[in-house]
């Protein structure tokens, strides 16, 4: 394995483990009794959407189902007409830009950031299971489809139906991306697609309008999804900057070297982690942060795994600490559910709007199902 593949698939892995840590159940987040009372219809009006999302998705597979098998294709490949999970919310704001770097002290205590798990010898631990089931919760393996009589097919049978689900055009396109060398290349914009696909999307949403650069362009935009997001990260940078300064603080007083936060306002633990499990390997050249700063490796760490991982546990432990003492984990739980929650009041109308384009939309699927 090249140094070039290991680090593109430690930082994919590691990107992976923070998405799913910030949705843990365990992660450590903040107090949700402390947020905003208005939060509470913010959250009902969110949740109402993506019911309405789901029963749209729900009707929309339907539909193409349908639209295929009036072309005589009843076998289909289930992951492509599999529904997202489109979870509903229990509170307004339930991650935080922190949940990967400060962990709940007990996670930290006994499996440090995690970030052992991108290792080979971490994740063919007997620990891996473990870990992922107290973190990420039981139910973190989600359902897959049964597509074993798609995968009984001709591969002419599948391109048949490619071409049928998403038009000639964007299926060529498709085959190119996902590395068919007898297809597209899969580089540049994708085309509109067609067939069923398209079919579907305008009887439910009229026709496709603008400039199409990809699927999330064929329906109308959920307004929590298009906002000023590099602004709102910025008011937050700038509620948390003196607890910022603190946290650092911290750390170094507790020996863990000068680190600096990145602008997603988290800190570069990847690469940090990543320089101190791989080093021993014969091509390792280290990563350095593209935002943010990481201090060095202590000099009397072994290149072990154990050795690695009792270090992780005790970084992790003194950043949770830190969270703490500093008053970061505090000050940066209110400051992120103050932007969130003035985010999703300053969109309110057209959440509604949306809302009623959802419900206009849902009572078409209905007649045309119906029908």
């Amino acid at each position: 394995m090249t140094q070039r593949t290991r680090i593109a698939g430690f930082l994919a892995a590691a990107a992976a483990l923070a998405l799913s840590a910030c949705t843990a159940s365990e992660s450590g987040g903040g107090d949700p009794t402390g947020q905003p009372e208005e939060a509470v219809a913010l959250t009902d009006l969110v949740n109402e959407n993506r019911r309405l999302e789901s029963d749209l998705t729900d009707a929309e597979l339907r539909l193409a189902e349908a639209c295929l098998e009036d072309q005589g294709l009843t076998v289909h490949d289930r992951y492509v007409l599999w529904p997202p999970d489109i979870a509903e919310q229990e509170l307004l704001v339930e991650t935080y830009p922190y949940d990967d770097f400060l962990p709940d002290a007990d996670v930290a205590a006994r499996w440090g950031f995690g970030q052992w798990l991108t290792t080979e010898a971490g994740s063919a631990s007997d620990e891996a299971e473990e870990y992922k089931t107290a973190v990420y919760g039981e139910d973190y393996i989600e359902e897959e489809p049964d597509n074993a009589a798609w995968d009984a097919l001709t591969a002419e049978e599948q391109d048949a139906w490619y071409d049928a689900y998403y038009g000639p055009e964007f299926a060529e396109f498709r085959s190119g991306a996902f590395g068919n060398p007898s297809d597209g290349d899969g580089a540049g914009t994708p085309p509109l697609p067609g067939g069923c696909l398209l079919s579907v999307v305008e009887e439910l949403y009229g026709p496709v309008a603008g400039d199409y650069e990809g699927m999330a362009d064929l329906r109308p935009q959920d307004p929590t999804d298009t906002g000023d997001f590099d602004a709102l990260r910025a008011d937050y940078r700038a509620l948390t900057a003196d607890a910022e300064t603190a946290f650092l603080d911290c750390l170094a007083a507790k020996d863990r070297g000068m680190w600096e936060f990145n602008e997603l306002a988290g800190l570069p633990l990847s690469e940090y982690f990543y320089n101190a499990y791989f080093r021993d390997l014969p091509d390792f050249e280290p990563l350095a942060p593209d935002t943010g700063e990481i201090p060095e490796l202590p000099e009397d760490l072994d290149e072990d795994f154990a050795s690695v991982f009792e270090f992780e546990v005790a970084t992790a432990v003194d950043f949770t600490a830190c969270g703490g003492e500093s008053g970061y984990r505090e000050d940066a739980t209110a400051a992120w559910d103050q932007v969130q929650t003035a985010y999703y009041t300053d969109l309110e109308d057209e959440m509604f709007a949306y809302q009623d384009a959802m419900r206009a939309a849902l009572e078409r699927a209905q007649d045309l199902l119906g029908a």
